[in-house]
C-alpha cells in the first residue's frame, strides 16, 4: 500500500506514465489544478507549495528507489511544484495558465542558468530543484510582464 500510494503521488495521480512526454502531462495536470483547486488565500497557496516540495523531496527519491532508476521520467512531482511556484501571485486566468505552462516547459526542458548544475544534488533535492529554479524563473518573468502589461 506505501509504494502504491508513493509512486500514485510521484507520478502526478499517474499522469507520469503515460508513454510520451512524461514531464508535460504532468505540467498539465498541474496547470488544470492550479486553475481549478488551488486556492486563492496567497498563506494557504504558499503552505500547499512548501507542502509539495519538502514531501516531494522524499516521494521522489523513495520512488527513485523503487523504479531502481535516477530521476525516472515517470516521477511529475517536481513539475507540479514547479509550475506551482510559476504561477504564484499570478492571477488565475486561461492566458495565465498558458503563458506560466510556456514558460516552465521552457526552462525545465532546456534548463538554462544554472537550473542543469542544480540537479547534482542528491537523491530527491536534485529531482526537486531543477524544477524549483525552473518554477522561480518562469514567475520572475510573469510578475514582469504582469506589471508592465496588465497594471
Amino acid at each position: 500500500m506505501k509504494r502504491k500510494a508513493i509512486l500514485f503521488l510521484a507520478t502526478g495521480f499517474y499522469s507520469g506514465l503515460l508513454p510520451k512526454a512524461p514531464g508535460t502531462f504532468g505540467t498539465i495536470v498541474a496547470s488544470l489544478l492550479w486553475l481549478f483547486i488551488m486556492p486563492q488565500n496567497f498563506i494557504i497557496y504558499v503552505i500547499v507549495c512548501l507542502v509539495v516540495v519538502i514531501a516531494g523531496v522524499f516521494i521522489s527519491a523513495k520512488a527513485d528507489d523503487y523504479y531502481e532508476t535516477e530521476d525516472n521520467q515517470k516521477i511529475v512531482i517536481d513539475e507540479f511544484a514547479g509550475y506551482w511556484i510559476t504561477m504564484m501571485f499570478i492571477p488565475k486566468s486561461f492566458v495565465f495558465m498558458a503563458a506560466g505552462f510556456v514558460l516552465f516547459r521552457f526552462f525545465d526542458v532546456v534548463k538554462p542558468l544554472y537550473i542543469r548544475k542544480i540537479q547534482c544534488l542528491n537523491d530527491g533535492w536534485g529531482i526537486m530543484a531543477d524544477d524549483i529554479l525552473a518554477g522561480i524563473y518562469s514567475n520572475i518573468i510573469l510578475q514582469f510582464a504582469l506589471n508592465m502589461f496588465y497594471k
